[in-house]
């Protein structure tokens, strides 16, 4: 019997030593890829990990292979596969069944459900792909979307203010797209709306200082919709004045994406658990100031007394630091700076601190699972007990996984453009080095035209 249950052992714990691994260190040679700026070799790359082209993990394949399809400027093929992420997170939404597997043996196992700010950058993307289609009113339709989607994330977090339930990143986008569609009455309202997020919290929002860029825009949409009391107001608030005789006849709106998005990686933590009253105890962890009210479900077969102190296995985010720092655009005579928009680090983290609790829930309502499958074995079979609680150790992994090509931050510009067909920017690095690109601009005879730009280097903390 021995010999068995150490083959078991042995041969379920070789099974398991291909997902030791986080989803990043699996995921290693694609992001070398993108970094190198080799979309192609990314794409192969993608197309080789076995991990995934597992069912449960579709999402986060369509989600990468639509990043890759918009670096590598096949902007039509990467909202099919964007268009596809949208229907999978619809369907996922109704897998009632995926809880089990969740709940009970490994979160990884389960189908990947994205983090809120990956559903609003699904739409940015896609919102982009279209532009450079020439396809402005399906790019209004993504703008729509997003609003849609930040009305959901505001309605389900009324209670808590603190959450990320706003990003005042996507309502400039949506201002930005309704007035390349010449909507200057919807563009108001949506940096109105932006401006308002940054004023609600201090004037910065998520690390993000409130954009000159869009006092500008707000002042000159509440001219041009015939607000005057309003424009006056703000240009007393912000200390500008609008010149209509300024506005140039064509502008190239210029997204600079900087870095890589922080990884998740895996962490354990000790909880002492404490018991409450019937049916409830309390997970502690004084170092952290953690504490938290848990009820053990009736159908449970271990009591508070079964375990004293429990090691969970947790997400926790480590940084990707960026090589770059700093871009100065030029265009014609003149040099632009571009500002801060989107901060995903700041966004990633307060996502991931706002739903701890429910991580922690989740893990001991696996663990209590564990553990009475194991106490149930032991009166059966005690070395059996000993071999599934060695398993249970193994496989109790934190979820990992995360869309990994996002860029840490996004930063923009509004550059007027002349008779230029190209523009240079100078990028300087965090040492202080600098390296000169030259982009050619949008071929068309639009007021506003888009252009994003990257820059994905970058080293893990």
């Amino acid at each position: 019997m021995k010999l068995t249950i150490r083959s078991f052992a042995f041969v379920f714990l070789s099974l398991l030593f291909s997902e030791c691994r986080t989803y990043y260190q699996i995921n290693l040679d694609y992001n070398s890829q993108l970094q190198a700026h080799n979309y192609l070799q990314a794409e192969k790359s993608l197309d080789k990990l076995k991990l995934l082209h597992k069912q449960r993990n579709e999402l986060l394949l369509v989600l990468e292979k639509g990043k890759v399809a918009h670096l590598q400027k096949n902007y039509a093929e990467s909202n099919v596969y964007f268009n596809k992420a949208d229907l999978l997170i619809e369907d996922y939404n109704k897998a009632a069944k995926d809880y089990v597997v969740s709940a009970t043996i490994n979160a990884q196992l389960s189908f990947y459900k994205p983090e809120e700010f990956e559903k609003v950058l699904i739409h940015y993307y896609k919102a982009l792909n279209y532009i450079y289609l020439s396809n402005y009113e399906d790019a209004l339709v993504e703008a729509k979307r997003i609003n849609l989607k930040l009305q959901q994330l505001d309605d389900k977090y009324k209670v808590d203010r603190n959450r990320y339930s706003k990003d005042a990143f996507a309502h400039i986008l949506m201002g930005l797209i309704y007035e390349a569609s010449s909507d200057i009455g919807n563009a108001f309202i949506a940096y109105r709306n932006a401006l308002e997020i940054y004023q609600a919290n201090g004037d910065v929002y998520m690390n993000v200082p409130i954009p000159n860029q869009l006092k500008k825009d707000v002042i000159r949409c509440a001219s041009l919709n015939g607000f005057t009391d309003i424009q006056n107001n703000y240009e007393k608030e912000f200390g500008m004045k609008f010149n209509k005789q300024d506005v140039p006849a064509k502008e190239l709106v210029l997204f600079w994406e900087n870095g890589l998005s922080p990884v998740k990686e895996e962490w354990s933590v000790n909880f002492t658990v404490l018991p409450g009253q019937t049916g409830f105890v309390t997970i502690v962890n004084t170092d952290l100031g953690i504490s938290i009210p848990f009820q053990l479900n009736n159908s449970n077969t271990v009591s508070v007394s079964d375990f004293k102190m429990i090691r969970l296995a947790l997400p926790k985010y480590t940084d990707r630091q960026s090589l770059y720092k700093d871009i100065t655009v030029h265009a014609g005579s003149k040099n632009y700076k571009t500002e801060l928009i989107e901060d995903v680090n700041t966004i990633a983290r307060q996502t991931l601190k706002d739903r701890f609790a429910s991580e922690v829930t989740a893990a001991v309502s696996r663990l209590l699972v564990k553990q009475a499958a194991e106490m149930a074995l032991r009166k059966e079979n005690k070395e059996l007990g000993a071999v599934l609680s060695v398993v249970n150790s193994s496989t109790e992994k934190a979820d990992t996984r995360q869309w990994q090509s996002l860029p840490d931050q996004i930063s923009y510009a509004r550059i007027p453009i002349e008779n230029e067909i190209r523009i240079s920017a100078t990028i300087i690095s965090i040492n202080g080095q600098t390296r000169n690109e030259e982009f050619d601009l949008p071929k068309n005879n639009n007021p506003l035209s888009f252009m994003n730009i990257y820059n994905m280097e970058s080293t893990l903390r």
